[in-house]
């Protein structure tokens, strides 16, 4: 046990202590004031209660200013290994299962990055499913995982997954934090499937919903550029990927947008 361990105990048992102490406190002064115990009993649980809504409180504020800090390392420093150190660091120190269970997903995000596809999708696969605290964790999971398996070309695989999380990104796709995210997987999985109309249009609809991740739009941009690029608009194509030029890359979206760009300076 560590010394930072060892304090936190000893202040657990010094705050139990210290609400015993004014617990007894209280009932000596109803006693002696002719006050009913029963109605002391209740206004202290009700006070334990509240501090300990408002400890939650702070705990969840602290959490997502963390997440939130974790999180810009990867979508605006775009250092992937810088993320993905401090992603396993913050699993170290979770103890909840479903709070773990929300930064492996996060986490996963980091392997993609890097264009380590594969090593994504058995990260996502080896997750226990039921550790997922309610239907939005679920969804984002069915929806990561699926994305995961188009990048890796593994398009079969990638609308078995999307299939059986359908119910779940169904029920959160009008969510205007996840909407963007939800949209784009679907348009890259049509793409693939070869609908190309319905997949431009998903794309631009995600592009319209992006209001926090830059790397959505980006990404968009890309398959957009694929698809104007096979329907003989080329002009479009490449004010798509002068874009993405411009912009800070992630490694997988970096290779993808060169190897484009020649196909595109090849065919001219």
């Amino acid at each position: 046990m560590n010394f930072k361990s060892l304090l936190k105990k000893l202040a657990t048992v010094l705050l139990v202590v210290i609400i015993f102490i004014i617990f007894i406190e209280i009932e000596c002064y109803a006693a002696d004031n002719n006050i009913n115990v029963v109605t002391v009993l209740i206004c202290f649980i009700l006070i334990i209660i509240v501090c300990c809504l408002i400890y939650i409180n702070i705990k969840t504020v602290n959490l997502t200013k963390e997440m939130q800090r974790i999180l810009k390392i990867l979508y605006e420093d775009i250092d992937i290994d810088r993320y993905l150190r401090e992603m396993q660091n913050a699993m170290t120190k979770a103890k909840a299962k479903t709070y773990k269970f929300n930064l492996s997903i996060w986490l996963a995000l980091g392997y993609e990055a890097k264009g380590e596809y594969q090593r994504a999708i058995e990260y996502m696969n080896n997750l226990n499913i039921k550790n997922a605290i309610n239907t939005t964790c679920k969804a984002i999971y069915y929806n990561n995982l699926a994305y995961f398996y188009c990048e890796a070309g593994e398009v079969d695989e990638a609308i078995k997954i999307y299939l059986q999380g359908e119910k779940f990104i169904n029920q959160i796709i009008k969510k205007p934090l996840y909407r963007a995210s939800l949209l784009h997987t679907k348009g890259v999985l049509e793409y693939l499937k070869g609908n190309l109309i319905e997949s431009e249009e998903l794309l631009e609809e995600s592009k319209l919903q992006t209001f926090v991740r830059n790397n959505l739009i980006i990404s968009a941009n890309l398959y957009l550029a694929k698809i104007y690029f096979q329907t003989n608009r080329i002009e479009k194509s490449k004010l798509m990927l002068n874009y993405n030029i411009s912009q800070k890359l992630f490694p997988n979206i970096q290779t993808e947008t060169k190897k484009l760009i020649e196909t595109i300076e090849s065919t001219n």
